[in-house]
C-alpha cells in the first residue's frame, strides 16, 4: 500500500480502472466500530478468490473450449473466427489490455478481441479458466498465456524465414524472453554471465523464473494449436488431439517447426531482442526499456555486451534442447502419466 496517500486532490481516474475506493463509511459493533472503505468495481479485473487454486484436468479444459466454440457459432462465428473467438475469450483478461495512457497494450502486439463475444459468453455463465493439468508433465499451465500465445500465432504466422521474428512470436517465447533479458539485468551482480544465468533460471522445472519451464510449455503449445488451427483444425479438435497424446513430443514438434536448428534459433533470438520492426520495437520497449533495463541493441554496444548479449541468446537455445531432451529422456514417464490422465478423464465420463 502506498505511504504517500495525498488525499483526494481531484486526479481523474484512468480509463483502464479497475477497483475504485468512493467513500468510508463507519460500522457499529456495540460500543466499538471501524471504519470501512466502499469500493466499486469496472469489471476489467474480476480479481481472485485464491491464489492456491489447482488446475481442473485436461478433459475439462477440452470440454470448456467446446462450450465456448458452440457459443462462437450460436452468436453468429464461422470458420477459423470461430477458434479465434475462443483464443480471445480466454485470453482477454490478462492480454487484452486496450489503454494506452500507462502503456501500449496487449492489443497492439497481438491483436484485440471481439468485447461483443466477451458480454455473450459472459451472459451464458462462462468465465475466464485460467488453469488446467498437463496430462504429460503433471503441471499447471496458464490457459490465458497460452492462448494469448496461440492467437498472435493466429493472427501472424510464423515468418518465412526462420531465421527472423515477427508479432507472432511476440505473444510467446519472444516477449518471455524480452521479460528475462530485463530480469536478467537486475540480477546482474549475481549472475554476471548471462549464460549461468539462464542455464539457472530459464525454463527449467521446479525453478521459478520469469521465464519458467510452465511458461515454454504454453509457448510452446500455443504456437503448435495455431499451427494446427491454421492447418485447418478448429480449435476444439487441436486441443483434443494435443492433450489426448499428439502433445507428447511438444517441445521437438516445437523446435523443429519453427527453428529447425540451433543456428537459426539463436538468430531469431537475436532478431527478436534487437530489430528494428514496427512490432518488435513496440514489445522491446513495453517490455525491457519501460521496465528500467538498457535495450539490448544498445547493451550490445557497450564494451563486452555484443559477447554477453551472445551468450544470453546461447542461453535460450540451450534451453530449448535440454527440454527437447529431457521430453526424450523421460517419454516413457510422460506416457505413463497420460495413461493416468485417460483413465481418470474416461471414469470422469462414465460418472
Amino acid at each position: 500500500m502506498s505511504y504517500g496517500f495525498s488525499g483526494n486532490l481531484g486526479f481523474p481516474i484512468p480509463r483502464n480502472w479497475t477497483f475504485n475506493q468512493i467513500k468510508e463509511f463507519h460500522v457499529t459493533n456495540g460500543s466499538d466500530g471501524f471504519d470501512l472503505d466502499n469500493d466499486a468495481v469496472s469489471g476489467l479485473d474480476c480479481g481472485v478468490s485464491s491464489v492456491s487454486d489447482a488446475g481442473g484436468p485436461a478433459d475439462d479444459f477440452i470440454a470448456y473450449v467446446q462450450k465456448l466454440y458452440d457459443l462462437a457459432g450460436s452468436y453468429g462465428a464461422s470458420g477459423q473466427k470461430r477458434s479465434q473467438l475462443v483464443m480471445e475469450y480466454i485470453r482477454h483478461h490478462s492480454y487484452g489490455e486496450k489503454d494506452l495512457a500507462n502503456k501500449v497494450g496487449w492489443w497492439y502486439l497481438i491483436g484485440s478481441y471481439d468485447s461483443g463475444f466477451v458480454d455473450y459468453c459472459n451472459s451464458n455463465g462462462m468465465s475466464v479458466k485460467a488453469l488446467f493439468t498437463d496430462p504429460f508433465t503433471g503441471y499447471q499451465l496458464g490457459a490465458e498465456h497460452m492462448m494469448a500465445t496461440a492467437n498472435a500465432h493466429l493472427l501472424t504466422a510464423q515468418p518465412d524465414n526462420k531465421k527472423s521474428a515477427n508479432g507472432g512470436d511476440v505473444g510467446g517465447w519472444a516477449g518471455d524472453l524480452m521479460t528475462f533479458w530485463a530480469d536478467w539485468r537486475n540480477s546482474e551482480q549475481e549472475y554476471a554471465d548471462p549464460l549461468q544465468f539462464a542455464h539457472a533460471k530459464l525454463a527449467v522445472p521446479g525453478v521459478n523464473s520469469s521465464f519458467g519451464f510452465n511458461d515454454l510449455i504454453e509457448d510452446a503449445d500455443g504456437y503448435l494449436l495455431a499451427r494446427a488451427v491454421n492447418g485447418g483444425k478448429t480449435i476444439v479438435d487441436a486441443v483434443r488431439d494435443h492433450y489426448n497424446g499428439g502433445g507428447l513430443k511438444r517441445f521437438n514438434d516445437y523446435f523443429t517447426n519453427r527453428w529447425g536448428n540451433a543456428t537459426d534459433c539463436k538468430t531469431s533470438a537475436h532478431n527478436a531482442l534487437t530489430a528494428v520492426d514496427a512490432t518488435l520495437s513496440v514489445a522491446q520497449l513495453q517490455l525491457i526499456t519501460l521496465a528500467g533495463m538498457v535495450s539490448p541493441s544498445d547493451y550490445q554496444n557497450l564494451p563486452g555486451g555484443g559477447d554477453k548479449l551472445s551468450n544470453f541468446e546461447q542461453g535460450f537455445v540451450d534451453a530449448l534442447l535440454a527440454r527437447m531432451g529431457t521430453e526424450t529422456t523421460k517419454l516413457s514417464l510422460y506416457q505413463a502419466n497420460h495413461e493416468k490422465y485417460l483413465k481418470a478423464a474416461r471414469s470422469r465420463a462414465a460418472q
